[in-house]
């Protein structure tokens, strides 16, 4: 077959014919630029009939037959239509389809002559309707369409004979004589006078199966069967139907690839009734939504263009499944597609280069769908689709060009499909022969040579590169050699243990550390090996961007909690149940949120808390077999911090291999405090167990240190200090609140991400508690610390929320089910998300934004403290000093909390800080005479006066919650009289502003003269005329020495003349006077003018 017969046009706009095509008003409305007629001249190939996007049918008239010009059934060119059949192709340069015309007409056929004139003036089209009038008989014809069937209203006008023509032999065929060959099968039943049911096996371009049904909502009254042509199957039947002059017959056809009862069930569920203007509305309206996905501005020929290509590109590939998700395959098997989609109609050759990379823009719902089908196409024939129409190759054209189609999605992060999967598709593709496709001889050669392939040798070999090239880009991205022939070897350390999970026993733990070796945005295998011989199975690591990702947020999964018999007894039934539970929450998270760079668990990974030594029957190494069972694990790196529940034993520091852990600080019998950075995000991970204050402080001030150009500070530990869960939030938490909140602030940390409550809760920005209400939704350059408390990850337990809600909680929930978070970090904004594990959102998106770099409260604090009055006049720093009192009332440091200071240094952690002497025991409840009392009753919190942080907290009297614009006020005016502070000035000067060096006594201070400079790019333009064209500008450099007053800007006539707070000078209007522009800082004052000039 020829080069030319198979080309296919993604954006057809020649043979220009505006028809009937109307533009409402309405903005929205961007059908109106559609022109279905473009196109439908010439050779152009398209149709101008009803359909929706992707949609199996396209109901269109049909003008001729029998060569090229008639691949879509239509020209326009044409004055007459021959019916009305109910699926064509859109710009191919093969004829097929048109299967099942119909024609209405009056009267009697002259001739045998199945035919009318149209009314061209009258034929309209837009997207998901036509309509024309058939004027040798009368009636006005209207179409419209679902996914699946077609709908047809006929208006018959004269008072004549009322006839439908159903021809089941018709379809669009390359030569005239195929009219009579080209069926190869046929069966029909007249089910009643309303019905037609049936099936053809044609065979033109591809030899396809097609079942229907035909519904009539009027009966007909008589029926002939025309004589059939030697060669014919199927039948031409000839129905009358009694009608008066106006009236119509509407008809419905259903279409299936598999049997009758899938194009019924087609006709249920698309298209029940026999309402035409729903269907019609409901086709507009989903072309619509689809158009309206871009917007442009231009000509309104322009638009018509555009929108007209976009219409024309969305009309295929075409869901060929039954509404069961059904289908026919290549091979004429019965298949099924669980999503319900199943693409054909891809003429690869001719849209991978445009069409399938603006599909991954357009309509990204439908290019997981496009894929799979083309999966599922190799599945059944053993190579990918190179021409697929109703699901059977035609191989027309060259190259196997599935697979950059596959791959661009791939490479554009698409996970709807599974790259495995699509990699052995692509592969085997590229390895085994099919027609076409030579490759023992490409393989031999590296081309095609002419004399041994004697058609499109050089195209197929230019073809096939860029297949090559496109197959190794994903064998690259998936990291694929798979005997890991490339791989390099890293050794690691081995600790000697002696560990038992009941079914395996452990003598060694073994970690490995790799530096530097990772890029971002690539894919990695791995395996490992203890004796270096035999070696794991391969598993993948893609890392992500490292400047714009995503995490998933983690709470106690505390694996082995569920049940009510308590640890040691039965824990492997609770540890079944809830590995269960937390498997299925991150198969969630990945299938919701799967492009997450790790996972960060804020401790209680497990259950079983108590020391070594009491660990019997192996329950520890239980729930961490159940903890890390998740597939996802494989596959995504894991930080995590220390829970209470681990605290105790040994083993978390057998299963992790925590970084910059060297000087062991914070640290409890199974671990200490860590760092690291992953792209601009500073991630600080204390063990909240450990009660000193002073080794959590050197820890973080380290960590800093490592990251001076951090955007974000985030800590994570496992307490919640500000949560709101009964059992922990009044008492531990608020305990342990009195040394880990003041550390927040010392280190002004952006957000603080804890769990142990098994609540989700998300506070407002505190700061010294207090707290500072932004909003429900978000922060715009915040002061203070976010806290958020995460739920449980496995649902294995779950307890109430405190019975009053306290003053800095802006959402709490303990909705019992799992959750988890996703925390999106680009250089300007921190989103957190929340989730249930059936993907149903949890708790309201929080974003905080980080819109320009400025001092926290504490640092304009220090500024406002370092100002000397040996320098500085009076009256300015008292207006200093009377800001900065308003501030510290909000934000006073509580960084040396005499409470905090008593609990560290009585903090001891041997026998695992449960010793009486210390206010808090090993959970951080207080004990002894540190505990608070109500009446008689002893609580487990603080007792009143021991930390003035709790006290303001806790106490219902002293509790603070402040407006934002509170904040920004009293920050807004302490930078404001820090930025307007006064230097002493000596008068013995005479009249110039002397101002004094900073920092130095009065009697010694070196006198400096203040001065203003005035220029316009190099020229100084002091006391000078400054000739401006009207409507141009320039801007005023201006430089201050030796004073911080402010520059202002003013013009003696702003109607001629604009100046802007900027010094941005403009000429407005032409004067034949100068305007004068006054400079000033302070006392200090330049003039000059300026001249418009025409």
């Amino acid at each position: 077959m020829k080069r030319k017969e198979c080309f296919w046009w993604v954006f057809a706009i020649i043979g220009v014919c505006f028809l009937s095509i109307r533009c409402s008003n309405v903005k929205e409305d961007y059908c109106c630029y559609v022109n279905p007629f473009i196109g439908n001249a010439d050779n152009g190939h398209t149709f101008p009939g009803a359909c929706v996007p992707f949609g199996m049918i396209q109901v269109s008239p049909e003008s001729g037959n029998g060569s090229w010009r008639y691949c879509s059934g239509f020209n326009i060119e044409d004055d007459s239509i021959m019916g009305f059949s109910q699926n064509h192709l859109n710009g191919t340069g093969c004829p097929d389809l048109g299967d099942i015309l119909i024609l209405p007409f009056c009267g009697d056929i002259q001739n045998e002559k199945y035919k009318s004139r149209y009314e061209k003036e009258h034929q309209k089209a837009h997207p998901g309707y036509y309509s024309v009038v058939l004027s040798d008989f009368g009636v006005e014809v209207e179409l419209t369409a679902t996914q699946r069937t077609a709908m047809h209203r006929y208006t018959f006008r004269k008072a004549e004979p009322a006839h439908i023509l159903v021809d089941l032999q018709s379809g669009i065929v390359s030569k005239n004589e195929q009219l009579r060959t080209h069926v190869i099968d046929a069966e029909m039943q007249l089910l009643d006078q309303y019905s037609i049911v049936g099936k053809n096996k044609v065979k033109m371009w591809v030899e396809r199966e097609f079942f229907y049904v035909i519904k009539f909502d009027k009966p007909y009254i008589d029926i002939e069967e025309l004589q059939p042509q030697e060669g014919e199957k199927a039948k031409r039947l000839l129905l009358s139907f009694d009608l008066k002059p106006g009236e119509n017959v509407q008809v419905k056809v259903g279409l299936s690839t598999v049997s009758i009862e899938g194009a019924q069930k087609a006709l249920e569920k698309e298209n029940p009734d026999w309402n035409f203007e729903k269907v019609k509305a409901q086709s507009a309206e989903a072309w619509n939504n689809l158009l309206s996905r871009i917007d442009v501005s231009g000509t309104e020929e322009q638009k018509v263009n555009f929108y007209t290509s976009i219409y024309h590109l969305c009309i295929q590939p075409n869901n060929i499944t039954d509404v069961d998700g059904r289908y026919r395959g290549p091979n004429d098997s019965i298949l099924y597609s669980p999503i319900g989609e199943y693409y054909s109609t891809l003429s690869l050759w001719d849209t991978y280069r445009a069409a399938h990379p603006l599909y991954t823009l357009l309509v990204p719902e439908k290019v997981n769908g496009f894929v799979n089908s083309m999966l599922s196409h190799c599945d059944t024939q053993g190579y990918l689709p190179i021409w697929a129409l109703w699901g059977k190759e035609n191989h027309c054209m060259i190259g196997n060009h599935a697979i950059p189609v596959i791959v661009d999605a791939y490479l554009k992060g698409y996970k709807g499909f599974d790259p495995e999967r699509a990699y052995e598709a692509i592969r085997k593709s590229s390895l085994e022969s099919h027609p076409k496709s030579d490759w023992e001889t490409y393989n031999q050669y590296g081309y095609y040579p002419f004399d041994l392939i004697p058609e499109e040798s050089v195209s197929r070999t230019l073809e096939s590169c860029y297949d090559d090239y496109c197959v190794a880009q994903m064998a690259k991205e998936l990291g694929k050699k798979e005997d890991l022939s490339d791989a390099k070897v890293y050794d690691g350390t081995v600790t000697d243990i002696n560990r038992s999970n009941s079914v395996e026993t452990y003598k060694a733990s073994n970690k490995v550390s790799i530096k530097g070796a990772l890029e971002k945005n690539t894919t990695y295998y791995y395996s490992y090996s203890n004796d270096g011989t035999t070696w794991s199975k391969a598993e993948k690591y893609q890392t992500k961007d490292f400047s714009s990702y995503k995490i998933w947020l983690v709470g106690d999964p505390q694996v082995g909690a569920s049940g009510s018999e308590g640890q040691g007894t039965i824990d492997d039934v609770n540890i079944a149940v809830d590995t269960y539970n937390w498997n299925k929450t991150l198969e969630m998270a990945k299938k919701k949120d799967g492009d997450a760079s790790f996972v960060l668990s804020v401790g209680d990974q497990i259950d079983y808390a108590a020391a070594d030594e009491a660990d019997t029957k192996n329950v520890r190494e239980s729930e961490y077999a159940g903890f890390l069972y998740p597939s996802v694990l494989r596959n995504l790196p894991l930080a995590s911090s220390i829970g209470n529940h681990e605290s105790k034993g040994t083993d978390y520091k057998y299963h992790y291999n925590n970084p910059n852990t060297e000087d062991n600080l914070g640290a409890t019998n199974s671990g200490s405090d860590y760092y690291f950075s992953y792209g601009d995000v500073l991630y600080i991970v204390l063990n909240s167990n450990n009660r000193n204050a002073a080794e959590h402080s050197k820890l973080m001030e380290k960590a800093i240190k490592s990251a001076p150009n951090a955007k974000w500070k985030v800590v994570a530990f496992h307490h919640d200090i500000y949560g709101s869960g009964q059992p922990h939030s009044d008492f531990d938490g608020a305990n342990l609140r009195t040394i880990f909140a003041p550390l927040m602030d010392k280190y002004d940390i952006d957000v603080c991400l804890t769990g142990h409550d098994h609540s989700y809760a998300r506070t407002y920005q505190i700061i010294d508690g207090t707290a500072i209400e932004y909003g429900q939704d978000s922060a715009t350059n915040p002061e203070g610390t976010l806290y958020i408390a995460a739920g449980s990850a496995s649902g294995s337990k779950f307890y109430n929320l405190a019975t009053q809600k306290q003053y800095y909680i802006a959402e709490r929930s303990n909705n019992q089910l799992p959750t988890y978070s996703t925390i999106d970090f680009s250089d300007q904004a921190f989103t957190i998300k929340t989730f249930d594990y059936t993907g149903a959102e949890y708790a309201k998106p929080f974003t905080i934004k980080k819109e320009s770099q400025k001092d926290s409260a504490q640092q304009l604090i220090k500024k406002a403290e370092g100002l000397s009055s040996s320098v500085y006049s009076e009256d300015s720093l008292k207006k200093v000093d009377d800001a900065m009192k308003v501030l510290k009332e909000i934000v006073a440091s509580t960084s040396k909390d005499k409470g905090a200071e008593k609990l560290s240094v009585l903090y001891d952690k041997t026998n695992n800080a449960d010793n009486a002497k210390d206010p808090l025991n090993y959970y951080g409840y207080a004990q002894g005479e540190f505990a608070s009392k109500i009446g008689d009753t002893t609580t487990t919190t603080l007792r009143a006066g021991f930390s003035s942080l709790l006290d303001k907290t806790l106490l219902p009297d002293l509790t603070t919650k402040i407006p934002a614009a509170t904040y920004d006020t009293a920050y807004a005016n302490l930078k404001k009289a820090i930025d307007n502070v006064e230097y002493k000035v000596v008068s013995s000067y005479g009249d110039d502003d002397l101002d004094l060096d900073d920092g130095e006594p009065a009697a010694k201070t070196t006198v400096k003269k203040a001065a203003l400079t005035i220029k316009k790019g190099k020229k100084s333009i002091a006391g000078k005329t400054v000739k401006l064209k009207k409507g141009k500008s320039f801007k005023i450099i201006t430089k201050r020495t030796n004073t911080k007053k402010k520059v202002t800007y003013k013009s003696s006539n702003k109607k001629y003349v604009k100046v802007s707070a900027a010094g941005k000078v403009t000429a407005k209007k032409y004067t034949k006077k100068t305007v004068t522009i006054t400079v000033k800082a302070g006392t200090l004052k330049k003039t000059f003018k300026v001249k418009v000039t025409r």
